[in-house]
């Protein structure tokens, strides 16, 4: 076992290829097999929602860097859509098996060890390192990470980051209104790598969407993998906005939306949604024109009929307003139904419920998000990780999201900018492109 903050090697490269560095340390599998001696924590999140289950990602990996061990993703929701760097030798499946064996596993205790602010800091001073392996409370072969949410505490009480990436860490902490990074910004440097290879699935769902939308198929010579840039498309800048809400004939299933003052609440989100949305949409069009690019207005929402014709009305001004998936092809806000659910999901909305048909919606789902992480500027609105996740990739290097703006309520709209990561984290850009972030940036507020 490797000593304290084990990846020594990553130190001193540069920002983004640190990054990089520490994502093969904790993903490559080289001459690992299942009775191999490795130690692995384990991201499981896979029944909260699909945005929530990658949501508190940087947890697992503050909690892997600590011990040493590498990570393993046992969530199905994205392994269909992205193929991750550097499995060689071990697949998920085969820790899987060990999911009956308690002697085997263990979860972190987040109630102790990082639920109050200086807890997390606390158990990383308690690990100890014998020069042949590291000592701590958990000692079995996989240690389930046990928390889904993003606690930024869990980031930035960990010595480790801040030997590993010391501009981004830097830049993580500060609090000035113009600098502060949202949580949602902490998964980039880990989204950076295991999402960098979109599956042969996802490229055919990139594919029939730029069929149905008229958009041309990109060459090799325009996409490094197939898949890779979602809908970007020269001559095309995208901006994308979702609304997450209960589909109709759903409303008495969704829990969330009957609990008292909840429904009201969201309805005055919906009225600031769209007040933003058109204040939005014409900057959007004005940056698309500045930069001689046609607009596209992608909206994506689990309920299609209810608020499709409502974008179209409001939005249509701007710029062409698309849909890219099929209403059949639209999920819940869930990923998975509880079995009992679906004869009564079936009868209502004459939907299919098979695993099949879960499945593709599922695939369809994750499609959406890497339409939206491949936008140029997403506006989302708070109580959803789906749209937040899709920027935390989107505003990393690979992508070229410039911004996405998260609305709270009317006069209340929370803003995380692009970085100039290959140099400093803290500076704020306009623009992925050079050309574009000096002659015509999105970097102001409009509120």
């Amino acid at each position: 076992m490797e000593s304290y903050c084990p990846a020594s090697f990553c130190i001193d490269k540069s920002e983004v290829k640190s990054w990089e560095c520490i994502g093969e340390h904790l993903f490559s599998y080289k001459n690992i097999t299942s009775s191999s001696p490795t130690l692995f924590v384990e991201h499981n999140c896979g029944e909260i929602g699909w945005g929530n289950v990658i949501r508190g990602f940087f947890n697992t990996v503050s909690i892997a860097l600590a011990l040493g061990r590498k990570i393993v993703i046992s969530s199905l929701v994205y392994d269909q859509m992205f193929t991750y760097p550097y499995k060689t030798n071990l697949a998920v499946s085969d820790l899987r098996y060990l999911q009956p064996f308690d002697s085997l596993r263990e979860t972190f205790n987040f109630e102790q060890h990082a639920m109050m602010p200086g807890n997390f800091s606390k158990f990383i001073k308690s690990i100890k390192y014998d020069g042949t392996r590291v000592k701590s409370p958990y000692t079995r072969k996989v240690l389930n990470a046990g928390i889904c949410s993003g606690v930024s505490a869990m980031f930035n009480e960990n010595p480790c980051i801040d030997i590993y990436f010391p501009q981004f860490a830097r830049c993580a902490k500060l609090r000035e209104r113009e600098l502060y990074m949202d949580s949602l910004m902490l998964n980039i440097p880990f989204f950076h790598t295991i999402f960098s290879k979109p599956s042969s699935t996802m490229a055919k769902a990139m594919k029939l969407i730029r069929k149905r939308l008229g958009l041309p198929m990109l060459s090799k010579d325009q996409e490094s993998h197939p898949g890779v840039m979602g809908l970007r498309t020269p001559g095309y800048y995208i901006f994308s906005l979702h609304f997450r809400n209960c589909p109709m004939g759903f409303e008495s299933m969704a829990a969330e939306l009957n609990v008292e003052g909840v429904v009201s609440r969201r309805m005055t989100i919906l009225e600031a949604f769209w007040e933003v949305a058109e204040r939005y949409a014409a900057a959007a069009a004005e940056i698309a024109r500045c930069r001689g690019l046609n607009l596209l207005i992608y909206f994506a929402t689990d309920d299609t009929r209810r608020l499709r014709p409502i974008a179209k009305s409001k939005l249509s001004g701007f710029g062409r307003v698309v849909f890219g998936l099929e209403d059949d092809e639209v999920g819940h806000v869930y990923p998975q139904w509880r079995e009992h659910e679906l004869e009564e999901i079936e009868n209502k909305s004459n939907k299919d419920m098979s695993p099949e048909a879960l499945q593709m919606r599922s695939n369809m789902a994750i499609a959406e998000w890497w339409v939206m992480a491949n936008s140029h500027w997403v506006l989302s609105h708070s109580g959803t990780s789906f749209s937040e996740t899709a920027a935390s990739w989107g505003l990393g290097p690979r992508g070229e999201m410039e911004r996405i703006d998260v609305v709270h309520g009317f006069q209340h709209v929370a803003t995380s900018f692009r970085r100039d990561w290959e140099k400093d984290s803290c500076t704020l850009i306009g623009a992925a492109m050079k050309e574009h972030a000096i002659n015509c940036p999105n970097d102001q507020y409009y509120y």
